[in-house]
């Protein structure tokens, strides 16, 4: 968790996730890139609006603040993008390095029911136990 924290896609490439890892990697680096792009959009936009209020250029100037407010949310949703992403990213290693031998710890999936509903390798006769989930929805007048 702490090394994907300090470096993306650290914690998955300790944990044996290449593919994951690249994953990470890549969508931290393109919103960090996003978030500064936008960041810098929205300090170029305030050096237009002072410079258009020196001028007492209205016109510019609102044009300025109209173009500050765009790149402000967006460089204020791609922060947020980031944040999510290394977060998640870190949940996500800590939890690869805690279930990593999973199957290990657990033993065997079981066995797999067959054609005619009874279990793989259980005597014949063997009582089979199924289990089932339904779910129904009515509309808003009740059909």
């Amino acid at each position: 968790m702490a090394r994907s924290a300090l470096l993306p896609g650290w914690g998955q490439w300790k944990n044996g996730r290449t593919a994951k890892a690249l994953g990470v990697t890549f969508a931290e680096l393109g919103a960090g890139y996003m978030t500064l792009d936008a960041h810098n959009e929205a300090e170029d936009a305030l050096e237009r609006k002072a410079a258009a209020d020196a001028a007492l250029d209205p016109v510019a100037a609102a044009r300025a603040q109209a173009d500050y407010d765009a790149a402000y949310n967006r460089r204020t949703t791609w922060a947020w993008i980031l944040g999510t992403t290394i977060v998640l990213s870190m949940v996500d290693a800590y939890v690869d390095a805690h279930l990593l031998q999973f199957d290990a710890d657990f033993g065997p999936d079981p066995e797999p029911l067959g054609d005619g509903g009874e279990a793989v390798g259980a005597p014949s006769g063997a009582p089979v136990v199924r289990a089932g989930f339904r779910l129904a929805f009515t509309g808003p007048r009740g059909h």
